[in-house]
């Protein structure tokens, strides 16, 4: 596991979709302890143009890439109704896209508001139905985040018991479904927008 912060992601995953070598930023990260931390992700380096310190950081190209919607249909043209997300940088870096979404609709439906579409399905390799995927964070404009649930699962880790949570509610005999049937309908509704 490595430390990094937003810009390093954001710019490392832009630097693997445009097929750079690497990225220079402002040397802003040199206020913070992350190239101490991790110093194969942050070089220092010159500008060639200013003459000035930059840091240079590598592409970051995951194997696969794991995007929720709040609806797809079935070739994963994804539609993201809370706005962008950074879904199609994420896509473009990645080597292969899993897409879910709350609820599979009709291409026809996605192809009557074409500028909606977040990612378009020529990116994605499969596409999973998966009702309450974000929970128990949130699905921008289906639902909010439940923060009793967050705080719960924050007190196992707290105790350094988080492999305790993740059997209980991830690999339980459930399997997928241990964290949706821990809860009940009537929060889940309470959760949702609009």
């Amino acid at each position: 596991m490595e430390e990094k912060d937003e810009p390093t992601i954001f710019h490392g995953l832009r630097a693997a979709g445009s097929g750079l070598p690497f990225v220079a930023l402002p040397p802003l990260q040199k206020m913070t302890d992350l190239p101490k931390v991790n110093p194969a992700t942050y070089k220092e380096i010159i500008d060639p143009f200013t003459g000035e310190l930059a840091i240079a950081i590598p592409p970051l190209a995951p194997d696969v890439a794991l995007i929720h919607f709040a609806k797809c249909d079935q070739y994963g043209n994804g539609v993201s109704i809370g706005g962008r997300h950074m879904e199609d940088i994420i896509a473009k870096a990645s080597k292969r896209v899993i897409v879910s979404a709350e609820e599979i609709v009709s291409t026809a439906e996605i192809t009557a508001a074409p500028t909606h579409t977040t990612l378009p399905g020529v990116m994605v390799d499969a596409v999973v139905h998966a009702p309450w995927g974000c929970y128990p964070g949130t699905c921008p404009g289906v639902y909010g985040y439940d923060r009793a649930h967050l705080e719960h699962y924050y007190e196992f880790a707290r105790k350094g018991q988080t492999q305790a949570y993740l059997d209980r509610y991830v690999f339980g005999s459930d399997g997928d479904a241990a964290l949706i049937n821990s809860v009940s309908k009537e929060h889940l509704a309470g959760l949702r927008l609009g």
